[in-house]
């Protein structure tokens, strides 16, 4: 009893420090191509989805930054590669040779590159980024929820690899939900801004998911789901109706897939 009242503590203190604390508003500019150049070469190099989506968001980070620099990349396959063996020494779970990424770039480009090169493009990389990498990601935030909840509501089966692919699925789709999304919400410029702060929260997609899959899975039948839902609204701050049309979107996204 007392981890479990511990455990609550620390993921209550962790919801009311971030609550207030919006990120930047940004929309996603990579090509469906370049993610999926990135989930390949991840799904190569035998890299999880905390990779994956460090790679992402860091790529994203960095060509906004270029752009804003009026600079540009030179050469697209060897960036996003020493992203991924920058991620992974941050987040990834298996060891990663910079000679395998030599032979990948060989093989994508029939360039042959040398870890020198791989190692000074990481670098110019950083150092774009001011020297600073994101410390936790969407991952980290979907993996408290669903801890919290299958806690709470004493799942007998994991929903965390159910959570974790959809999450992986939304960001490999990210250009076609995201602007799809927010041509519900264009109609006005209130509405704009509700959509702006829903996409800036850290809370909004991780719980979308968490939602998605409770109410999508045969545990629809013996939790409370809408119970979660009013709870998980009055915490966050995000109104139920918002949180209805992400998971209508996802499920939309899902069958597709």
């Amino acid at each position: 009893m007392r981890n479990d009242s511990f455990e609550t503590e620390l993921v209550t203190d962790w919801i009311n420090e971030l609550k207030d604390k919006k990120e930047e508003y940004v929309e996603p500019i990579l090509a469906p191509e370049t993610v999926s150049l990135i989930k390949l070469a991840c799904t190569t190099f035998n890299q999880d989805i905390h990779v994956l989506i460090m790679s992402i968001e860091i790529l994203e980070e960095y060509i906004r930054r270029k752009i804003a620099k009026n600079e540009e990349i030179r050469e697209n396959a060897l960036t996003i590669a020493a992203i991924i063996f920058m991620a992974s020494k941050y987040m990834g779970e298996q060891d990663l040779k910079v000679q395998y990424i030599e032979k990948f770039l060989n093989k994508m480009t029939g360039k042959t590159y040398s870890s020198n090169t791989v190692k000074l493009t990481e670098m110019e990389i950083l150092s774009t980024l001011g020297n600073r990498l994101p410390l936790t990601t969407r991952v980290d935030d979907l993996n408290t929820f669903v801890t919290k909840y299958e806690k709470e509501c004493r799942v007998k089966v994991s929903i965390r690899l159910l959570c974790l692919d959809i999450l992986e699925v939304l960001y490999l789709t990210r250009e076609k939900w995201f602007f799809e999304l927010k041509m519900v919400y264009i109609q006005n410029e209130e509405a704009l801004r509700v959509f702006k702060a829903l996409i800036s929260s850290r809370f909004y997609l991780p719980i979308g998911i968490l939602l998605y899959a409770f109410s999508h899975t045969n545990y629809q039948h013996s939790i409370d789901v809408e119970s979660i839902m009013k709870e998980l609204s009055n915490k966050m701050q995000i109104h139920v109706d918002h949180l209805n049309i992400l998971v209508s979107k996802i499920h939309e996204i899902i069958q597709l897939e």
